[in-house]
């Protein structure tokens, strides 16, 4: 049918975006406030040439007493003026957990996609 044609050209071209620029992701400044129940975390995120619709900007925790592994998605706020394809992300936590349990990373997106086994790419923060 010709919709799952079109999905399956749209799916193919973005796999092969990303494949090609996935390298040029990468973390600028990541600030970290306390706040009254948790934390405030402000990302700056170069996408190079991939569009912040094709990606996912996630904090991600190890699980803790067997539980599951925590993901937060972070919301993309403005441009980074003077940057091409930079942006703020920006995600607010409650928890009791400390800051250093969360590593910001991105991850690919797309409605129709099976994520990892469609795109198994993850960016991740460097650590201090």
């Amino acid at each position: 049918d010709a919709q799952q044609a079109q999905l399956a050209k749209q799916l193919h071209a973005w796999h092969n975006a990303l494949m090609l620029h996935w390298p040029q992701i990468h973390f600028g400044n990541v600030d970290i406030v306390k706040t009254e129940k948790g934390w405030s975390f402000q990302l700056q995120v170069y996408l190079g040439e991939i569009i912040p619709e094709q990606i996912r900007v996630e904090l991600y925790a190890d699980a803790l007493d067997g539980d599951t592994p925590e993901l937060i998605d972070c919301q993309c706020g403005e441009k980074i003026s003077g940057a091409v394809h930079g942006y703020c992300y920006q995600a607010n936590i409650e928890t009791k957990r400390a800051a250093i349990d969360y590593t910001p990373r991105v991850v690919p997106y797309h409605s129709a996609a099976q994520i990892p086994a469609e795109a198994n790419l993850i960016a991740w923060q460097a650590q201090p």
